[in-house]
């Protein structure tokens, strides 16, 4: 069985990182902000990265600014909730 799951979960606000693939990166890296340009219209994207870098990261959502995409992964940090049953 993997230690990963005996692991306190983070309760506080996620911390960012400027990263240089990513342009934000959350300090505990399960999740990434990359901005881009969409014709004249600037979006955030917040991608949840896998554990280990193993995973494809998984699309979140999208924000108009960076605040609102750092809004969505402290609403997406429990999904799923957290569970003393391990993984599901």
């Amino acid at each position: 069985m993997s230690q990963g799951r005996f692991r306190f979960r983070d309760t506080g606000p996620l911390e960012w990182t400027e990263d240089d693939r990513w342009q934000l990166q959350s300090k505990c890296g399960r999740f990434a902000i990359r901005s881009q340009k969409v014709g004249d219209k600037a979006e955030h994207v917040l991608w949840r990265r896998g554990p280990d870098g193993r995973f494809i990261p998984r699309w979140i959502g999208v924000a108009d600014t960076v605040e609102g995409a750092k809004q969505l992964a402290e609403d997406a940090k429990y999904d799923p909730a957290p569970s003393w049953h391990g993984a599901r």
